[in-house]
């Protein structure tokens, strides 16, 4: 597939900009619990890069809807790439306050939703359907590739230049994107004409009623935030969890993260590779019995090595719902409105994630960072089975 350009270019620019995004996010998660001594704190870190998705991404894909893809894109590249440049420079002035970073944080990712919806239009529109399934494997291949080098070197950079370094690349990665996503001679407008003008709620209103006039697509998104809600568990209790198997070193953080997303690309790939199209729905459940064992052993392991291995484990279980929930949603979404449709599932699954998150960051206060991972795991379990029996449409999703 990357031999057609217009892919080659998506691709690049998409992982480019990844790249510092990851390094940031490793960087900065570590210095807010240096600053505060709180998980709850870094609850709040993760709830700002998470909560755009949530609040903004409906718009966003209503925007990209109506709009030419190529050239909304960039703007909104653009548009990151200037804030991530005023972030630096509160960092050079010392204003590096948590709550004002955070808030520049948020509007930063705010933005990025238009990227995303607009990469999430734009893959069926380049590919067929049979091809749909291996070109979001690829997508996401990239991700993890972006994601276990910044995490890889993110506790280092951190550790020897501090945050000025991840902040700084982190805006140029925006700035390089941009003119690799403008050089491409793929061309796509609006598929209706329409006012952009329409009210964020009645956007929302109907993303929501295109959604429920598919009962796959309802059960698939009662199945993807149950995985959200305890994925963002795990995010602010891998931070402590990182802490303890160590003995408080940063680059141990960054190692678990390596390996997670190692083993997300690795499963990507591999996924990209198979012909996933009639047991797609299939594979997203199994997620839930797969992630809740791999929690119950972390919370039990003392052993750095074996908890690296059981990360990338973990990481190379959430590409069965990511990948096959996205093909699934971009082939049943009504045609001219996969932006909408997509960005307002994606919205609605993150919704747990802000939850998990908080609700992570509060126990970890009266309970250890081991439970928080072990109850979980088991409770997991328990879903799935229930699940399994019931939600039928997925169990039998294909596409």
């Amino acid at each position: 597939m990357l031999r057609d350009r217009n892919i080659l270019h998506l691709w690049l620019g998409t992982t480019i900009s990844i790249s510092g995004d990851v390094i940031f996010a490793v960087s900065l998660n570590w210095i807010v619990l240096e600053i505060t001594h709180s998980l709850l704190w870094v609850s709040l870190s993760i709830i700002s890069f998470v909560s755009p998705y949530i609040l903004v991404a409906p718009f966003a894909g209503n925007l990209v809807d109506r709009s030419e893809k190529v050239k909304v894109m960039s703007v909104g590249l653009l548009i990151e790439g200037l804030i991530m440049s005023v972030l630096s420079l509160l960092y050079l002035t010392g204003n590096f306050v948590v709550p004002i970073i955070l808030v520049g944080v948020f509007t930063m990712v705010s933005f990025r939703q238009i990227p995303s919806a607009a990469l999430n239009v734009m893959l069926p529109e380049m590919v067929t359907a049979d091809d749909l399934g291996t070109s979001n494997s690829m997508f996401s291949f990239a991700v993890g590739v972006a994601q276990l080098t910044g995490f890889g070197i993110g506790g280092v950079i951190l550790v020897l230049f501090g945050p000025i370094v991840p902040i700084t690349y982190d805006a140029l990665t925006f700035f390089i994107a941009v003119i690799v996503i403008h050089n491409m001679s793929f061309r796509s407008g609006p598929k209706e004409e329409a006012s952009l003008s329409s009210r964020f709620m009645k956007q929302f209103r109907d993303g929501i009623h295109s959604l429920i006039e598919s009962k796959t697509l309802i059960q698939l998104l009662l199945v993807n935030m149950t995985i959200v809600f305890f994925g963002g568990m795990l995010e602010p209790l891998f931070v402590g969890y990182s802490s303890i198997i160590s003995g408080g070193m940063a680059s141990a953080y960054g190692l678990i993260l390596s390996f997670l997303t190692a083993g997300a690309a690795l499963s990507s790939y591999l996924l990209g590779h198979t012909n996933i199209r009639k047991i797609a729905g299939l594979l997203v459940l199994l997620n839930l019995p797969i992630m809740g064992l791999l929690m119950i052993m972390l919370g039990i392991s003392n052993f750095p090595p074996i908890s690296f291995l059981l990360s990338f484990l973990l990481g190379a279980s959430y590409p069965l719902s990511t990948v096959t929930t996205s093909s699934l949603v971009q082939i049943k979404s009504e045609s001219g409105r996969i932006g909408l449709v997509s960005s307002t599932f994606g919205s609605l699954t993150l919704v747990p994630s802000v939850i998990g998150s908080l609700t992570a960051g509060f126990l970890s206060e009266y309970i250890s960072v081991r439970l928080l991972f072990i109850i979980p795991g088991f409770v997991l379990l328990i879903i799935f089975f229930v699940m399994l029996l019931f939600l039928n449409d997925v169990r039998k999703a294909g596409y």
